[in-house]
C-alpha cells in the first residue's frame, strides 16, 4: 500500500504546482487516511517541499485497531499535550522553505485558521478546495480491487442467510447475523449498522431492526455494506428494484461488481434493498440498478 499512497500524493502534489502552492495541508479525516492510511485521530498531513510528514498530537499506538500509517512517511508526534497538529504542521512548512501554503478551507475552523495565520504570519494561505474529493471521484485499482472483494463477501454474507430459516427470527437477530458472516468472510466490519425490515416496515428507509419476528409470507427488505482494508470505499455494494416474481418460484439473480465509464470513473450498484417471501426462503431481483459510486 506505501506505493498506493505515495501515487496519491504525487497526484495532489501536482495539482498544487500546477496552482502555485509547492505545499499543502490535509486535514479532513477521510482525506488524510486516502492520502497516508490509517492515522491516528486528530492527525494532519503535510505535503512538504522537501518532505512529507503525517503530524499527530501523540505517537501512534503499537496496536492500531485500525490499521497503520503509511510506512514511507515520516511521523512527527507533538512534544507535549493540548498542541494543533495543523498549527504545528504549518509551522514545519515555514521551515521547510515554502511560502505558500495550501488549506482546506472547508475543513479549518475561522479559530485554526487565525492560529496558523498568527505562527506563520509571512506563508501565504491559499485554498486547497476539493481537490483531494476529485481525486478520490476515480478509483484507482487498489480501491477497485476492494470495491470487488467487498461486493463478494456481501453476496456470500447474504446469499447464507438466504438458505437459512427465517421465520420466527427478529430483524435484529437478522442484522447481528449479517454482520457476523461478513466478518466471517473477511470484512472488517460492516460499513454502516445493517438494516433489515420486515412486514410494514420493508417499506421504511434507513429503518432500524427491532424484535418483530419474520412471519410467512412477510417482504423483507435488506441494506447492508463492508469495510475492507483502509479503501475509502464504505458504501453498500448491491441495489435491486422491488417486483413480485414473474413465476410461482422465487430465484435470485443479484449485480454488485463495479463498473468502469467512458469518462474514468468507476460506477457501483447503489445501496441494496433486497426483498424476499419467507413462505420460500428464497429472493428474488430483476438486474441491479446502478450509479455513480461516489453519492
Amino acid at each position: 500500500m506505501s506505493e498506493v499512497y505515495a501515487t496519491r500524493r504525487s497526484r495532489l502534489r501536482d495539482r498544487c504546482q500546477a496552482s502555485g502552492s509547492a505545499t499543502a495541508l490535509i486535514s479532513r479525516p477521510a482525506n488524510v487516511r486516502y492520502l497516508a492510511g490509517a492515522a491516528p485521530q486528530g492527525s494532519v498531513l503535510l505535503l512538504g517541499k522537501t518532505e512529507d510528514l503525517l503530524v499527530c498530537t501523540g505517537p501512534p499506538d503499537d496496536r492500531p485497531t485500525e490499521g497503520r500509517p503509511d510506512e514511507a512517511l515520516r511521523i512527527h508526534a507533538l512534544p507535549g499535550a493540548g498542541g494543533d497538529p495543523a498549527v504545528a504542521a504549518a509551522d514545519l512548512a515555514a521551515a521547510q522553505g515554502g511560502v505558500c501554503l495550501a488549506v482546506e478551507e472547508h475543513h479549518l475552523t475561522v479559530a485554526r485558521h487565525r492560529a496558523i495565520r498568527s505562527v506563520v504570519p509571512r506563508l501565504r494561505l491559499t485554498d486547497l478546495g476539493g481537490a483531494v474529493e476529485q481525486l478520490r471521484v476515480v478509483k484507482d485499482e487498489e480501491e477497485i480491487s476492494c470495491i470487488r472483494i467487498g461486493a463478494e463477501i456481501a453476496d456470500q454474507a447474504l446469499g447464507e442467510l438466504l438458505e437459512s430459516i427465517l421465520v420466527g427470527r427478529t430483524e435484529r437477530h437478522l442484522a447481528l447475523e449479517l454482520e457476523r458472516r461478513l466478518v466471517d468472510h473477511g470484512a472488517d466490519g460492516p460499513a454502516f449498522a445493517t438494516s433489515v425490515a420486515t412486514g410494514p416496515n420493508a417499506g421504511r428507509r434507513a429503518h432500524r431492526p427491532t424484535d418483530r419476528r419474520v412471519e410467512e409470507g412477510d417482504f423483507l427488505s435488506v441494506c447492508l455494506g463492508r469495510r475492507i482494508a483502509d479503501t475509502a470505499a464504505r458504501s453498500a455494494v448491491r441495489s435491486s428494484s422491488v417486483r413480485p416474481p414473474p413465476t410461482g418460484r422465487s430465484s435470485c439473480t443479484t449485480s454488485s461488481s463495479p463498473l468502469s465509464a467512458p469518462d474514468g470513473r468507476v460506477w457501483c450498484p447503489a445501496p441494496p434493498t433486497v426483498m424476499w417471501t419467507a413462505r420460500h426462503g428464497r429472493c428474488w431481483t430483476p438486474r441491479g440498478t446502478f450509479r455513480a459510486f461516489q453519492h
